[in-house]
């Protein structure tokens, strides 16, 4: 998964009883979503491009998503910032906010 691709739409859907976050980079991801049997779209316009983890950020602001949600998302990608040798100045100093999640 490439930490470095940047999105205009992000939020969430419930697919088979579980919620996901979803980024895109078009609001006709919601007709994707819905012909492919997901619940409870709710996507917003980030009016922006924006990395999943500023998206993931907007979206608690906005109240989108449920805290277990947002929490297991941004743990993801904090894990695999850790995997990345050297992260953007953003997200460098993001990490010390991501590691008080665990």
């Amino acid at each position: 998964m490439a930490t470095d691709k940047k999105f205009t739409v992000a939020g969430i859907s419930k697919l088979e009883g579980t919620y996901k976050v979803r980024f895109a980079n078009d609001m006709m991801r919601i007709k994707v979503l819905a012909k492919s049997g997901h619940e409870d779209i709710r996507l917003a316009d980030l009016e922006g491009e924006y990395t999943k983890l500023e998206a993931a950020q907007i979206l608690q602001w906005l109240k989108v998503l449920s805290l277990s949600t947002l929490k297991t998302t941004l743990l993801r990608l904090r894990q695999l910032l850790l995997l990345r040798s050297r992260p953007s100045p953003l997200l460098a100093r993001l990490l010390p906010r991501l590691k008080q999640l665990r």
